[in-house]
């Protein structure tokens, strides 16, 4: 137990206060790791242990392999950037932790509980032992949170999808005002911090990316794609359509399987999605030819007389890593 807790202390390098807020329900099957006063609520499996008795924001699962997670926040008292802080925040870990080695050369745009974040992974010795990282450095109303997942390396994947679950339900008590965009009448507004505009005027709804991503202004349907370095060609799209005859989102997506030149397979499918505000249906699945494999998640939106369709491609070994940033696209989508 010493050990887990010199471990834990060892990433809260910094130390942040909040006041207090009301507390939100629990999401089922998870308990709060958070303490008292910190300016989020840090949720972890029932399966794991929290640690927050230690005054760190904290638990812990499978202590053989030095499964982690931990997370702290600090007032913005200089006034710096995310960009800036997310630095000082990889230089200390630099400095503190032995044989330090960045995996992300790039570091990932994305965001951790509605507001812009940056993510990235690294390795060092912990205890003698090889230890993978994950860290999500965060900005919010006061200032900046970090959130980090560390395991033994030949443990890291075991326990991956565990820290995604705890990431998607990560939650700041001061809820980010810019997660969905309010619209003036007959404007279309791009200032939300971190985002901006692929649709245009001429739709009726309005499509957000990350200011990182490339828009396409001269395809026939609001695009945008994250970067063709290294392979990574990941894209998202909004295309609508008017049924000659009526269908449910679910009915679309039936018919679309059915068009498909590649086989298909299904990896995930939700019957009760939303597309600005409205039931949609989502389905992830696999598709494409031998060396050429794509994961996609499309979003199928039926109203009385037209669907409209969010689609998100990327190669596989991509997919993942902008994964929850395209849910923030979805969450952000809005008609108008």
């Amino acid at each position: 137990m010493k050990k887990i807790v010199a471990l834990l202390l060892l990433l809260v390098m910094l130390v942040g206060t909040v006041a207090c807020a009301e507390e939100v329900e629990t999401p089922t099957g998870f308990q709060i790791a958070s303490v008292a006063d910190a300016p989020f609520y840090l949720y972890v499996p029932n399966t794991w242990t929290s640690n927050a008795s230690s005054g760190i924001s904290s638990a812990y699962c499978a202590t053989e392999k030095r499964v982690l997670v931990s997370a702290f926040a600090k007032e913005d008292e200089e006034g710096i950037s995310l960009e800036q802080y997310t630095a000082k925040t990889l230089e200390s870990f630099q400095r503190t932790l032995e044989n330090f080695d960045l995996v992300t050369r790039k570091l990932e745009e994305t965001v951790l509980g509605s507001y812009a974040a940056y993510c990235f992974d690294y390795k060092a010795t912990s205890g003698s032992k090889p230890t993978t990282f994950r860290t999500y450095v965060s900005e919010y109303a006061d200032g900046f949170a970090v959130l980090t997942y560390s395991a033994e390396t030949d443990a890291f994947e075991t326990f991956e999808a565990d820290f995604a679950e705890i990431v998607a339900k990560f939650t700041f008590k001061v809820k980010n005002e810019n997660e969905i965009p309010e619209k003036n009448n007959n404007t279309s507004s791009s200032t939300v911090d971190g985002w901006q505009l692929a649709s245009n005027l001429k739709y009726e709804y309005s499509f957000y990316v990350p200011k990182s991503w490339t828009v396409d202004k001269t395809g026939e349907v609001p695009s945008a794609s994250y970067s063709s370095e290294r392979g990574d060609g990941s894209n998202v799209s909004v295309m609508s359509y008017v049924l000659d005859v009526p269908m449910t989102s679910k009915d679309y997506w039936e018919k679309t399987k059915e068009a498909m030149i590649y086989e298909c397979t299904v990896i995930s499918a939700d019957e009760n999605a939303e597309l600005g505000g409205l039931s949609a249906f989502a389905v992830e699945y696999e598709t494409g030819l031998a060396g050429m494999r794509y994961l996609v998640k499309q979003v199928f939106c039926a109203t009385s007389n037209m669907v409209y369709v969010f689609t998100y491609t990327s190669a596989d070994p991509y997919y993942a890593r902008h994964l929850n940033v395209v849910n923030e696209m979805i969450k952000m989508f809005t008609f108008d």
